[in-house]
């Protein structure tokens, strides 16, 4: 019964560890500001500066289409817009997924050193149980 105390008491204090990291989460701009530390954020730069890229030429269209004075020019300006936003669009979408797969990845190594801590623990208790018997 000894190492059964001896267990709960060591995961409820895991458990009380997990519940902290929980709280400690930073969020979305603190898991965006990661994905900068990463091993892809070469192409985490080049892919916002070239979203910031277009959205400048977005800005620039859709001010061409308010002045635009004939319907044959609103139109094309509303279509380069539009392509500017269809084009952007899933450049946000890979940002945003690279930075929740970075997150994913530090979680599976965290929850690594924690079961490798675990294990350690677990051994610990039973190796002074199996003492204590002999």
């Amino acid at each position: 019964m000894d190492i059964d105390k001896k267990l709960r008491e060591q995961l409820n204090k895991e458990s009380e560890q997990l519940d902290d990291l929980l709280r400690a989460d930073r969020g979305l701009f603190g898991r965006i500001i990661d994905s900068y530390h990463s091993s892809m954020s070469f192409w985490i730069v080049y892919s916002l500066f070239f979203a910031t890229l277009i959205g400048a030429v977005l800005c620039f269209c859709a001010y061409q289409f308010f002045m635009a004075g004939d319907l044959k020019d609103m139109v094309f300006w509303a279509t380069l817009s539009l392509a500017c936003m269809i084009v952007m669009a899933p450049l946000k979408l890979w940002l945003l997924n690279e930075s929740g797969r970075q997150a994913v990845l530090r979680e599976i190594k965290r929850m690594e050193i924690r079961n490798e801590q675990k294990l350690a623990a677990i051994e610990q208790i039973l190796t002074k149980s199996s003492s204590e018997k002999c």
